[in-house]
């Protein structure tokens, strides 16, 4: 995925989880909403959170799950420009997927 947007690495799993990473177009300070973009069945999908923490949590838990073969992992800004529901937490999403 290449967005032409700086990405950074928030997340990386190891060999037995499928050695994925996470990334991240905002930084820690982030002040809004956030959405996760991923691919899930090879298919791109999109969930919203409130904040950074949550999305980065969120995403981090994306490349450690044994369960779904989750990959493509990018936190960036809510813009308004998908929709998708908003998650108070990184639980309710992942348990959305199984």
């Amino acid at each position: 995925m290449n967005d032409g947007i700086r990405r950074r690495i928030i997340g990386e799993s190891p060999p037995r989880y499928g050695g994925k990473r996470a990334y991240s177009t905002v930084t820690p300070c982030h002040s809004g909403g956030c959405q996760l973009r991923y691919t899930l069945g090879g298919k791109d999908a999109y969930a919203r959170f409130p904040n950074y923490t949550v999305a980065r949590t969120a995403a981090i838990r994306a490349v450690f799950s044994a369960v779904n073969d989750i990959d493509g992992v990018c936190v960036s800004s809510d813009n308004g420009n998908v929709k998708a529901p908003v998650f108070q937490n990184a639980a309710d999403w992942l348990n959305t997927l199984v």
